[in-house]
């Protein structure tokens, strides 16, 4: 990268700049301050440049770090005006060297919160899964859908939203090697250049390369729980001239074991009784996931691109459930339900995407456009077999069975057209275009026997089809009025859809408009503080499992249903921060959703029957505060803790009756990474976190927490890495739910697996620096999100 001669470095109040003799950019230096021997601050001068404007004056030590050349240290006093440092050749090293650059585990800015999973052991050498639940904030629900700080997210891949159910999504992200990450940006109040939809963003970014040239990495891993797992990964890039070729391929085998102990107390005056159900159940999940893309620049300033995606993947489930039945004063039980249900699934989902993008000027000006088609399908078949036992084990009726089947085909098409520049002296404009169309239909097939024997009047089938255009346009403007920088934007979307069930005979449509305004502040009160501001407005549409009101029974008494007439939800997002020395974070903050829809249970005591369904709520709002805290007190430990306490209220009629919830709920994660030994290249991690109780509509949320520790070793002159992982040591990441209102009493606990141990070796072949391929954000994200099972 560059020469290796000497290179000369600038440092004033506005920047450093790093560059060799021939006045080429020397990316990356690492700068680093000392005072009064503990570290201060550290800086990566990305490009060739680092701000350095949030340091207080006073005597530091500087110290300047980069491969290929020797460690320059030396006292400084800030304020400085020009300080010019000869960096010399280490000429122990080749003339070709990979240069690295020491980040923060943790990184926050106006609008969102960095994951540097380079940075942790833990999420490396596993799957792109397991490093989003190490993402500050983020938790997985007991459905296996994802929440960022109580918000509903969208998962971006590079800029690129995926348009799956939260069971596919899981299946995909679980194919992915967390090993090709760079880091996961949790942006909790997105700008206006992303879709409105949900209410945060999880933004996944691969890594990036610097050269021309080839390289590969390859990676497998072995996991132990109940079952053992495994994956495995590829990646190719290969750079030459005016072409750029990328690609990568995961396969992944797994199986989890999954324990839930339920009871539901039917509160019928006539038949009172107590249900408490035992569920052991096994998931084999087998998948194949890649990316295929080309970039060819027409000239210097215009580059075409064709972007391929594609993820197969298969499930198979068989639960067992014991349902034991107690009268009002019984201690034995009066009857058994055995029941086991077993289903099997695939899906196949492709992107394809045609992309260009042009440079208009050297002041930065661009224009982009996308035009994308994404088909996907799956299918699903389900068998429930159950036998009532008296207390004595007699069976007191023939045997019943039920047999759902379904497919499910959907058609996206989208374009988009972006713009960037500045339109006048500091004043940069950003705007665009977006249509969406979506086709879904869904066949679903329902059939019960007895004995062997069909009931004909038992059998029941539905066609859904649901079709969705949206068209957006979006602006925004940022610039700085006197010392106070601002970034205003806001996002018009007209929505219309269409749904259309067989088996209700119900056709819903809907058309709407609405405006989603958003406002960053950002005024320094001094050269170490800061104060910010941000306010954004979002919805979150329904997705299409949510719609369809066809049932999916998982036992005689037990089913789910969707729900056509649910409205989409607004949301809004506010938050007020202080920042002091660019790394420590105090930010109050409070959100808003009405019209919040959620999964909710009924129970119908009369009948016996437990089922999930869906619904508008009238309001969720919370408001509280967050603080972040990094400590470095040695070389060799570094300790990142996020404190979180917030006052959450859910509020709502529901059945006949309301609720008006208020809980104080508390969030607290650290992390501690240990450099065991830098000779034998031997690093430590230990992460805990701990969510205390609170509440989601009518559930309430029980505590949850995990601790877990890793070590990895550099091997082959750190070409290569083997890593061994504990994850939840004390096995506390359980899903506890409890609903009580009204006469509504049941809940669950959940044991999911999540206890284990991984053993993943990584290697990288070929030259690492080959720059990595353009990261496309393409029209059709928005719409693949909403897929259903």
């Amino acid at each position: 990268m560059g020469s290796l001669l000497a290179g000369t470095i600038l440092i004033s109040r506005a920047q450093l700049i790093v560059k060799d003799e021939h006045q080429q950019v020397l990316d990356v230096a690492t700068v680093t301050l000392f005072q009064e021997g503990k570290y201060v601050h550290t800086g990566v001068a990305t490009g060739g440049v680092f701000q350095f404007t949030k340091l207080p004056p006073g005597a530091y030590v500087l110290k300047i770090s980069l491969l290929g050349y020797r460690e320059f240290s030396q006292p400084v006093t800030l304020p400085l005006d020009t300080l010019r440092v000869t960096l010399t050749p280490d000429p122990h090293l080749l003339q070709e060297v990979t240069v690295t650059a020491r980040k923060p585990l943790y990184e926050q800015t106006i609008d969102r919160t960095i994951f540097n999973v380079e940075r942790s052991i833990l999420a490396q050498g596993s799957t792109v899964w397991d490093a989003l639940s190490r993402a500050p904030g983020v938790q997985v629900k007991a459905d296996g859908s994802l929440s960022a700080n109580n918000k509903t997210v969208l998962v971006y891949l590079n800029d690129r939203p995926i348009r799956l159910s939260s069971d596919d999504l899981s299946n995909y992200l679980k194919n992915l090697p967390s090993d090709n990450v760079s880091r996961i940006e949790v942006i909790t109040n997105p700008p206006a250049k992303y879709d409105a939809e949900g209410g945060a963003i999880l933004n996944i970014i691969t890594k990036k390369s610097l050269k021309d040239g080839l390289n590969a990495s390859l990676g497998a891993s072995t996991e132990q729980a109940t079952y053992n797992s495994q994956t495995g990964s590829s990646v190719v890039n290969y750079r030459r001239g005016v072409l750029a070729l990328y690609g990568n391929y995961g396969a992944s085998n797994r199986k989890k074991r999954r324990l839930e102990d339920e009871y539901v107390i039917f509160e019928d005056p006539g038949h009172p009784a107590t249900w408490l159900n035992n569920k052991a159940g096994d998931v084999q999940g087998r998948g194949n996931s890649f990316q295929l893309g080309l970039d060819y620049n027409l000239s210097d300033k215009q580059v075409l691109g064709v972007l391929m995606l594609g993820n197969a993947g298969s499930t198979e489930r068989r639960t067992n459930i014991l349902t034991r039945i107690f009268g009002p004063t019984a201690v034995a039980p009066d009857s058994v339900l055995d029941t086991r249900n077993s289903s099997a699934g695939s899906t196949n989902q492709l992107s394809y995407n045609l992309n260009y993008k042009a440079k208009l000027d050297t002041a930065g000006r661009s224009l982009s456009a996308d035009l994308d088609y994404a088909p996907f399908s799956s299918t699903s078949n389900q068998l429930v077999a159950n036998t009532t036992y008296s207390a004595a084990g007699d069976p007191l009726s023939p045997p019943l069975t039920i047999s759902t089947q379904a497919q499910q085909k959907i058609g996206i098409w989208s374009g988009k057209v972006d713009y960037s520049g500045q339109v006048a002296h500091g004043l940069t404009l950003e705007a665009g275009l977006k249509q969406s169309w979506v086709q879904t239909t869904s066949h679903f097939d329902y059939s019960q026997s007895r004995n062997g024997l069909e009931e004909v009047n038992a059998r029941q089938q539905d066609l859904f089809e649901y079709a969705e255009r949206v068209s957006a346009g979006y602006a925004t403007l940022a610039g700085a009025l006197r010392h106070m920088q601002y970034k205003a934007g806001g996002r018009v979307e007209y929505t219309w859809s269409e749904a259309n069930s067989h088996y209700t005979n119900q056709l819903t449509e809907r058309q709407y408009l609405n405006l989603f305004p958003s406002l960053y502040l950002r005024y320094p009160l001094s050269n170490t503080k800061e104060l910010t501001f941000t306010y954004g407005a979002r919805i979150n549409r329904p997705d299409y499992a949510r719609l369809n009101p066809f049932r999916f029974y998982t036992s005689p008494y037990a089913f789910r249903e969707g729900n056509p007439t649910l409205q989409p939800a607004y949301i809004h997002n506010l938050s007020l921060g202080f920042v002091y020395k660019g790394i420590y974070n105090l930010t109050a903050y409070a959100r808003k959703t009405t019209n919040y829809f959620s999964s909710i249970t009924v129970q119908d005591n009369a009948n016996n029957l437990l089922y999930n369904t869906q619904q508008n709520l009238a309001l969720s709002q919370e408001a509280g505060a967050y603080l972040s805290l990094p400590v470095h007190p040695y070389p060799w430990w570094e300790i990142n803790t996020l404190l979180q306490l917030s006052y959450r209220q859910e509020q709502s009629t529901y059945l006949g009756g309301s609720y008006n919830y208020h809980v104080l709920v508390g969030y607290a994660t650290t992390n501690h990474a240990f450099e065991v030994s830098k000779q034998l290249g031997l690093k430590a991690e230990l992460n805990a976190w701990y969510l205390s109780p609170s509440v989601q509509g009518i559930y309430h949320l029980g505590y949850t927490y995990d601790v877990s520790l890793a070590v990895r070793k550099s091997l082959f002159n750190q070409q290569a890495s083997l890593r061994l992982a504990v994850g939840d040591i004390f096995y506390g990441n359980r899903n506890r739910i409890d609903v009580d209102y009204l006469n509504q009493r049941n809940g669950f606990v959940e044991w999911n697996d999540t206890r284990r141990v991984a053993l993943s070796l990584s290697y990288r072949l070929g030259n690492s620096k080959v720059a990595s391929a353009r990261q496309r954000k393409t029209a059709s994200e928005e719409e693949r999100k909403r897929t259903i099972e």
